[in-house]
């Protein structure tokens, strides 16, 4: 990737308007030539200047997500590793990648791979409990 540009050397060198404009005095006779680009260019470098200000706070927030969003191994199972987050939050295990990890990554969710129980083996290989519904039907 070419060097990134700096963006202060291009105003120091490039955007000096003229004197009226530089102090913003623009009602007492702007001498800037007709068509001068220099205040389009300023307007790009301030725009390109701000987006890098936006990539670097939303590289700071996906770091700040990836750290919360860590692997690990729970004491009730040696089967799976765990995301240390998702299973604070949720009311069962949720393997490693999370949805969240595999979204960072750019891949697509796996619904088959998201919940897989408590963690109790004697919870989670006793069947399914009827809910209210299926009692009532009989």
């Amino acid at each position: 990737m070419p060097e990134s540009l700096d963006l202060a050397e291009v105003r120091a060198t490039w955007l000096r308007q003229c004197g009226p404009c530089d102090y913003g005095l623009v009602e007492h006779g702007c001498t800037c030539p007709p068509g001068d680009y220099r205040p389009v260019l300023l307007r790009a470098v301030d725009e390109l200047e701000q987006a890098r200000r936006d990539r670097d706070d939303a590289k700071a927030a996906l770091a700040q997500v990836r750290a919360l969003h860590q692997q690990y191994r729970t004491p009730w199972t040696d089967e799976f590793d765990c995301c240390a987050h998702c299973n604070q939050i949720a009311d069962h295990l949720v393997r490693w990648q999370c949805d969240t990890i595999r979204a960072l990554n750019g891949e697509a969710a796996d619904r088959a791979a998201a919940p897989v129980g408590t963690g109790n083996r004697a919870l989670d290989d006793q069947p399914p409990t009827p809910d209210q519904s299926e009692v009532d039907r009989g």
